[in-house]
């Protein structure tokens, strides 16, 4: 969150922007960090308990018969739910809690995960599934206006790409001890011990501190008195902002990948190199241990720059889809022996050097008092347009040539984003120069 010393409508220029915010903590530095732990764990197990069902694809698909398209069905169906529901939870978190909500809904999604061990049939683990994603809606919601607020805006984009490692850490986890579990004890199990650890982080947000709800105010120009936002007001905030709408849009489009590495990676080792599914995990583990430490560099990297040069809060992740775009094709388009895996792991850590800078816009550009809508609209749009396409799109690829050329036709779609990217830069800081900045103290 911004934490500025006066509330003013409009900044003349990014440095000034920069100058208004405190250089410490909302609250202590050591609080701050553990806030910031819990918000990791909570993100990695949301990824755990998503992702572990991908190394059960074969098992699934064994017991079932599943064609591909089902299965990539069971990992965009969390996505479509996750975007349908994280509209009112985003509205709940800048009027009400930010605590509560990511209580809440730790709790739902990690008991929805255990539920997955006792479905029967497709359609029983599907709707299950759904649960799952209506559970896991509005916990990115409020982390990002949390975290926001209790850090200093200069490291934004590094706290941001921090937390969302969590996620990828989480994948890893859940495919590597997913599959260790079903090799030696059977699938259902997976699903019953990775639903644990989650409800009892989420437990433990309902005991932590919260910023107090921000007014939906502005200054009125050529005065110092604050009105009330009306409809139309709000609207603006998101609309006449390009830098906020290229960072939906572009971040949409480099998750298309993302979520194609992250879902059809241990099959891809499995079929092309015919190894087993739990080193095939092993396998495709580093390559999300690659995107985590993208995600943790490329904030920083971001942030670093951005001191010299404030639009390279959005030409860095151009630059990062523009490398992912290249490396990747050549990896599962050109490349095959030994050199593949190295370039698959480096295309793998630029597309997630993407996502902490493109959070941290939505928290920069937008009113304080309408943070957590801004990531739930980051994370409406990344789910619809980017992380249910991935996998469906991979699967229906692959069911019709096989699974080394439907990874090498998505792994183009980062260009896309990379021209995205490019455009939100040129407004940003326009935007910034135009966004509120409002005092803010904790409860």
């Amino acid at each position: 969150m911004s934490m500025a010393t006066t509330a003013t409508a409009t900044i003349s220029s990014p440095a000034q922007a920069a100058s208004k915010d405190q250089d410490g903590y909302l609250v202590s530095k050591g609080y701050a960090w553990l806030i910031f732990v819990l918000l990791w764990l909570l993100f990695m197990f949301d990824w755990l308990d998503r992702q572990v069902i991908i190394a059960l694809f074969p098992y699934l698909k064994q017991e079932w018969g599943l064609s591909d398209a089902q299965l990539g069905m069971l990992v965009s169906i969390v996505n479509i739910f996750i975007s349908v529901v994280v509209l009112p939870v985003s509205l709940l978190v800048d009027r009400w809690s930010r605590k509560k909500s990511l209580a809440i809904m730790g709790i739902v999604w990690s008991l929805a995960t255990i539920a997955c061990a006792f479905t029967r049939s497709f359609g029983q683990l599907f709707a299950v599934r759904a649960v799952i994603g209506c559970g896991e809606g509005g916990y990115g919601s409020a982390a990002a206006p949390l975290a926001s607020a209790l850090f200093p805006e200069k490291k934004r984009a590094t706290v941001m790409g921090l937390i969302q490692s969590g996620a990828f850490i989480g994948a890893v986890i859940g495919v590597v001890v997913g599959g260790w579990i079903a090799v030696h004890y059977g699938w259902r199990y997976a699903f019953g011990i990775v639903g644990l650890p989650g409800f009892l982080v989420a437990c433990s947000f309902f005991f932590i501190r919260d910023y107090k709800t921000v007014p939906l105010e502005v200054t009125e120009k050529d005065s110092s008195k604050k009105k009330r936002m009306n409809a139309k007001e709000i609207a603006r905030e998101f609309i006449a902002k390009p830098s906020l709408l290229m960072t939906y849009l572009g971040t949409a489009a480099a998750l298309i990948f993302t979520s194609t590495i992250l879902s059809w990676t241990p099959t891809f080792f499995n079929r092309v190199y015919g190894l087993p599914m739990d080193k095939a995990g092993v396998k495709a583990a580093a390559v999300m241990i690659g995107s985590s430490i993208g995600m943790m560099l490329g904030g920083y990297i971001v942030d670093k720059w951005k001191i010299r040069w404030s639009k390279a809060a959005l030409i860095g992740p151009a630059l990062f889809c523009f490398f992912t775009a290249v490396v990747s094709a050549y990896a599962f388009g050109v490349q095959r022996g030994p050199l593949q895996f190295p370039l698959i792991l480096l295309g793998s850590l630029t597309v997630g050097a993407v996502l902490g800078p493109a959070q941290a816009i939505t928290q920069s550009v937008i009113h304080p008092g309408l943070r957590g809508l801004a990531s739930g609209g980051l994370v409406i749009v990344q789910n619809i347009l980017g992380v249910a396409v991935g996998p469906l799109l991979t699967g229906l690829l692959s069911d019709r040539y096989e699974i080394q050329t439907a990874m090498a036709i998505v792994a183009f779609v980062p260009l896309i984003a990379a021209v995205l990217f490019a455009i939100g830069g040129a407004f940003y800081e326009r935007d910034l120069a135009n966004t509120e900045r409002v005092v803010l103290t904790m409860e």
